[in-house]
């Protein structure tokens, strides 16, 4: 998930980057961050509050980069947060863990 989280930030910091230079920050985010939660598969469970924890961790994340620029501490946040509501089925509730025996 760490890889993924990684990819997913260079992806969306590096397209927010480009377009702070020209837009305000709430333009930037208004451009990026949908694109970022559609990325995301919505399942009919709990839709609305992943949209909206999608959309929110999006916003705080330019926010972040134009405030530190530092892509491996919001990587780090994004993982854990992830990871936690992965862990809770906020995310996927879907997904099923496979236990060592």
């Amino acid at each position: 998930y760490l890889a993924s989280s990684l990819i997913q930030e260079l992806t969306l910091l590096s397209i927010g980057f480009l377009l702070l230079q020209f837009f305000s920050f709430p333009l930037t985010a208004l451009l990026v961050v949908p694109v970022f939660v559609f990325s995301h598969p919505l399942e009919t469970k709990r839709w609305l509050l992943r949209f909206l924890l999608i959309s929110l961790w999006g916003v705080i994340s330019l926010a972040l980069f134009a405030l530190i620029y530092n892509v491996w501490i919001i990587t780090s946040i994004h993982a854990v947060i992830g990871t936690l509501l992965i862990k809770h089925k906020i995310l996927y509730p879907k997904l099923r863990y496979k236990t060592a025996t």
